[in-house]
């Protein structure tokens, strides 16, 4: 039930609900395929990029999954070469360089937060523009190694859409027996909660030699209003019955 990064497999993938939820803000057709959700393999995978004819595919990259998520960029070229392919994530953005030089199959790596650099180069890509212009990434050109100047981060995080779940098929079903559970006392006894994660800030102030936040985030952090924090809460109750969360 754990993924090689450590993680269950019933966690959310906020990173990737909050790009799909700003993309599809902004007019963007997006749609979001969880192979460890779904249990997918390559192939499976590949038949449902064919089905779905995206213009691009994005992955997001840690150090645990990294060769299985360079085998989906390879396995996408495979089924039609003239997808644009991206790569983000805390292993992505901090070895871009290691990755670009060794994995030709990658056309993009998104440096840091995502969400305004992925809607740029989406628009540059569907507006026929200079695609290699768009700033916080990096790629390779004529066998050269390039990194656009990097983005800055979003300072407002309360003007971010909530994360896209509905995009999700896990709350497309909210199956019971493939919810994230915690253990809450109660009294003298423990009762059990489905819960699910919840982002209040995004950043870490410590500088640990062993983490990627440090190069990621760049020692920056920013938090959300209580009151955005709060109004999603209300939003996960009313729309899915959830009573507990993780930050």
């Amino acid at each position: 039930w754990y993924d090689a990064y450590g993680e269950s497999k019933y966690n959310d993938r906020l990173g990737l609900l909050y790009l799909a939820a700003y993309l599809e803000q902004n007019h963007i057709q997006v749609e979001i395929i969880d192979a460890l959700w779904d249990n997918l393999s390559l192939k499976e995978l590949g038949k449902l990029i064919l089905q779905s004819k995206p213009d691009l595919v994005g992955v997001s990259c840690y150090a645990g999954t990294r060769f299985y998520d360079f085998n989906v960029i390879r396995m996408v070229k495979k089924v039609n070469p003239k997808i644009i392919t991206v790569l983000g994530g805390p292993q992505a953005a901090p070895t871009a360089e290691d990755i670009l030089s060794h994995i030709p199959e990658v056309d993009f790596i998104v440096l840091g937060e995502g969400e305004l650099t992925l809607l740029e180069l989406c628009r540059n890509l569907e507006g026929g523009k200079g695609v290699y212009l768009t700033q916080g990434t990096a790629y390779f050109k004529d066998g050269r190694y390039v990194q656009n100047p990097d983005r800055p981060f979003i300072e407002n995080l309360d003007t971010l859409p909530f994360p896209g779940r509905h995009l999700h098929p896990k709350y497309k079903t909210l199956d019971p027996s493939r919810m994230f559970y915690v253990d809450t006392p109660v009294g003298n006894y423990k009762e059990r909660f489905s819960s699910v994660h919840v982002m209040a800030s995004r950043g870490c102030p410590y500088n640990c030699s062993f983490c990627s936040t440090t190069q990621f985030w760049r020692l920056k952090t920013r938090f959300r209003s209580v009151q955005n924090v709060v109004k999603e809460l209300e939003s996960l109750n009313d729309l899915y019955g959830i009573t507990a969360f993780n930050f």
